[in-house]
């Protein structure tokens, strides 16, 4: 589900871009957050290193590029 406008989205990959926001939320809510290509934004458990690991690979951030998406 994409963020409601841009604003939103701004304040989005703020969060996910700064170490301390998004640890403080990783430890809040017990989960690891990951995003690919800025707009592409994933939740996984604490145990879900293979999960965790595979979708932020360069691979899987090439694979699921698409054009529309290249204004980060």
């Amino acid at each position: 589900m994409p963020p409601p406008d841009e604003a939103a989205r701004g304040q989005l990959l703020r969060m996910l871009a700064s170490d301390a926001m998004r640890g403080a939320l990783e430890r809040h809510y017990g989960v690891r957050l990951a995003f690919q290509n800025c707009h592409k934004v994933a939740v996984f458990r604490p145990d879900a290193e293979v999960a965790y690991r595979e979708f932020v690979t360069p691979r899987a951030q090439i694979l699921n590029q698409r054009p529309d998406l290249v204004d980060c």
